[in-house]
């Protein structure tokens, strides 16, 4: 019982008992498409509620509260036409004639943190290392998994 009413208390999901009736026979409908083959279940749809009226009621008011607030913001409480910009905002500006005060300066190659390449390794390959045709094809592919994980895990 819930304190000072005598409705047993219901959980935190449901309000009023017409909102548990509700959730009822949506997870009845759904399982009934479910167990017919045409909807997959996913735990979103499992586990979800049906809408409620009072929260959708009040996610409705807050929507127009923020609708409000984003007009009279942007809009500045005037009307939208009043903050159109003109129809001709072309102007005629001709980019040589602009004096140039500043000099461009020619851009300087500093070296990166990775020249030299940090993963290149100085031992030169061979060519018996290259083939792997004499080994098992599981242990290639532990080996790639293996390198793999390394290489995640350890690079900078």
């Amino acid at each position: 019982m819930t304190f000072g009413g005598e409705l047993p208390n219901l959980g935190p999901g449901f309000c009023s008992p017409e909102a548990l009736l509700d959730a009822v026979d949506h997870f009845s409908a759904y399982n009934t498409a479910t167990s017919a083959g045409a909807r997959l279940l996913t735990p979103y749809h499992a586990h979800r509620l049906p809408p409620d009226p009072e929260g959708r009621a009040l996610q409705h008011q807050l929507e127009k509260i923020m609708d409000k607030a984003h007009k009279s913001q942007y809009n500045g409480d005037q009307p939208l036409e009043d903050n159109d910009p003109p129809e001709d905002l072309d102007v005629d500006v001709d980019l040589d004639e602009v004096p140039n005060d500043e000099p461009i300066l020619p851009l300087t190659f500093k070296p990166s943190e990775d020249n030299p390449d940090p993963f290149h390794c100085d031992e030169t390959l061979r060519e018996q290392d290259q083939d792997l045709s004499d080994f098992p094809p599981h242990v290639i592919a532990i080996y790639a998994v293996t390198s793999w994980l390394h290489l995640q895990f350890h690079l900078p």
